[in-house]
């Protein structure tokens, strides 16, 4: 089962230049170089559910959701 993802685009400029030539006025920008790129990574959350026939299993399973719901409350107060 999916969920839903975060995607996530970066933009990166690179620039390179030939030391002294690139500063020169008005002509510097024949020994300069720049170069934009973008990378994308993308996260996925994906959930396998399993049923649980233990009765062991299935109260700490209960533990930690009640445990869970009262962070969120807690944190909801705040």
């Amino acid at each position: 089962m999916v969920i839903g993802g975060l995607i996530r685009e970066d933009l990166t400029t690179t620039s390179d230049q030939l030391p002294i030539l690139g500063n020169i006025p008005y002509a510097g920008w024949l020994f300069r170089q720049r170069k934009q790129g973008i990378d994308r990574n993308e996260i996925i959350v994906l959930i396998t559910p399993r049923i649980v026939s233990e009765p062991f299993m299935c109260k700490e399973g209960a533990k930690y959701g009640n445990d869970f719901t009262q962070r969120q409350s807690v944190y909801f107060d705040r």
